[in-house]
């Protein structure tokens, strides 16, 4: 069998199995910095920060602490944008990160902290993502499958976020989290088919 028809039936494996496994919840939390005590020595006056998480739609929640929780493992990030210190703009992953439903918020795993993220210039940057739980998301137990309704509808604490010089309010905060709809994968996978099709074509033609 050709090269390249070989290549086209992995492809199509693979995206076969990735529709059987389709179901991947990215939630996001958006933010706006504003000083509101101390010096701004980061530069993040003014600034937005976009935390992005992407969680398995089959995983289950554990206990940590008493509360169901579903850990992240590095599937997080947070991008700054508009700092006046142009080595802190960027994105920057968030190591071992956890959800818990029954308070809405995103903590460290397993300590259950606050996130710390190094800022190239300005220390040590704590961010606080404790938001209120969606109606679903209180009700959530242990040994549950997640579901899209204990992410949202959400809505924020805006605790300060701080460095060792300033304190930051945040403002215009917005938690959305989203399931890419089966079409949407669908359709990729078919431009990726006729994308190989084409190029086995064209070898043949050569």
């Amino acid at each position: 069998m050709n090269k390249c028809y070989i290549r086209l039936l992995a492809l199509l494996l693979t995206l076969g199995s990735g529709s059987a496994n389709a179901g991947t919840i990215h939630y996001e939390y958006s933010t706006t910095l504003l000083l509101a005590v101390g010096t701004d020595d980061a530069g993040l006056d003014g600034a937005t920060a976009t935390i992005n998480v992407t969680v398995d739609s089959s995983s289950v929640y554990i206990e940590a602490f008493g509360f169901p929780a579903v850990p992240m493992n590095n599937d997080a990030t947070v991008t700054i944008a508009g700092s006046s210190q142009a080595s802190n703009n960027g994105t920057f992953q968030l190591d071992h990160q956890a959800f818990y439903p029954s308070f809405a918020g995103l903590y460290t795993h397993p300590d259950g902290l606050y996130q710390e993220l190094f800022l190239p210039v300005g220390g040590t940057l704590t961010l606080r993502l404790s938001t209120f739980a969606s109606a679903a998301g209180a009700g959530a137990t242990v040994g549950q499958t997640v579901s899209l309704a204990d992410f949202v509808p959400a809505t924020s604490y805006n605790q300060p976020w701080s460095t060792s010089t300033g304190d930051y309010v945040q403002d215009g905060t917005t938690v959305t989290a989203t399931i890419p709809e089966p079409s949407s994968l669908a359709l990729l996978g078919l431009g990726a088919i006729g994308l190989a099709i084409g190029a086995c074509r064209s070898r043949r033609a050569a």
